[in-house]
């Protein structure tokens, strides 16, 4: 089985072709598509070998990287996928694809934080600690959700398939059928229901200690929050292609963080704790059960708070600019039409 390392070594060249050259050919692509198959199959081979996911109230302080391959697999296709489509897009384009900097950035960024969150110490130390746990939570929920939103890869993992693929998965995502069903899903209000829904429905207690007893649960779990949060801040992000507007995407924002952080309250100020399965993982680290669910509800509280407030804030002063900008607009066409109106005056 083909180590990580020496497919990263493989890759090396490819990485080089796309992002330093501005033009990459169909050969360099095609290498790129077998360096992108050799670097998944080492890091799952190594995933398999090496995962030891971490189960209900693990008391260890192992801190090494946890390979899961449920999470490696699908991460590495999804870097190299965009490393690919960048690739053939570029060629394709002549331009650069259209794809700018910040987007590249924010794409690399989103990434990342899903690698840190479910595959680095932390989630080892999520077997152990609630507080942990949430803070994988934040991570996927708060900052790899907005950067993929805003790093808008969806063009560019298009094209890392090949032309017949492209076209069938373009008339699907166009088609009568589908575009109602996407309309609907990604409005702010309907969005932030299935956000709020999944981020309650995931903490009530049983559902939680059985996530910590059964891995696909737990993956199912991350999965969702995952999901959620992207539709979320895609409905928020592309706001002002809907007729509700920023206003709307505003109030959303606001509301998430208040109802998100009446749930963290509850687990700061509760009198008992809700999750006893982190108990001994919680006594290992040196706190109770109860001390490591105030840090948990700490943990969503603050961050989530900051960038709820933070980005309603943005909309609300888009919002207003804009309201503003209709309000001129609207007063120089009246202003027109009225001079237009007025008949001229004999002899002037």
């Amino acid at each position: 089985m083909l180590s990580s390392s020496s497919a990263v070594e493989a890759l090396q060249q490819g990485l080089r072709c796309t992002f330093s050259l501005p033009i990459c050919s169909a050969k360099h692509t095609r290498a790129l598509a077998a360096c992108a198959v050799l670097l998944t199959t080492g890091m799952a081979g190594d995933a398999l070998a090496h995962a030891d996911p971490a189960g209900p109230g693990e008391t260890n302080t192992d801190m090494s990287l946890v390979l899961d391959p449920w999470v490696v697999v699908p991460l590495s296709f999804l870097g190299l996928g965009y490393m690919v489509g960048l690739a053939r897009l570029r060629g394709a384009s002549r331009t650069g694809g259209g794809v700018s900097p910040a987007q590249g950035a924010a794409f690399i960024g989103g990434w990342i934080t899903i690698a840190f969150a479910l595959l680095s110490p932390l989630d080892r130390l999520g077997g152990a600690l609630f507080s942990a746990h949430m803070a994988q939570h934040v991570l996927l929920m708060l900052v790899s959700a907005p950067l993929l939103v805003l790093a808008q890869p969806l063009p560019v993992l298009l094209w890392a398939f090949p032309r017949t693929a492209r076209r069938a998965i373009g008339r699907a995502g166009t088609s009568p059928a589908w575009r109602p069903c996407w309309r609907a899903l990604t409005r702010a209000s309907i969005a932030a229901v299935i956000y709020s829904a999944t981020l309650w429905i995931w903490h009530a207690p049983p559902l939680y200690a059985f996530a910590l007893e059964n891995e696909f649960v737990h993956a199912l779990q991350h999965s969702s929050f995952l999901c959620a949060s992207l539709l979320f801040w895609w409905s928020i992000l592309n706001t002002n292609k809907r007729p509700e507007g920023l206003g709307a995407a505003a109030l959303a924002v606001f509301i998430m963080g208040v109802q998100a952080n009446v749930l963290a309250l509850a687990l700061i100020f509760a009198s008992s704790p809700w999750f006893p399965a982190n108990a001994a993982g919680a006594q290992a680290w040196g706190l109770t059960a109860l001390e490591d669910q105030q840090l948990g509800g700490a943990i969503m509280s603050i961050p989530g708070m900051l960038v709820h407030l933070t980005a309603g804030a943005a909309l609300l002063v888009l919002w207003l600019r804009e309201s503003e900008q209709r309000a001129i607009a609207r007063e120089r066409h009246n202003g027109r039409c009225l001079n237009s109106a007025v008949p001229p005056v004999p002899g002037r």
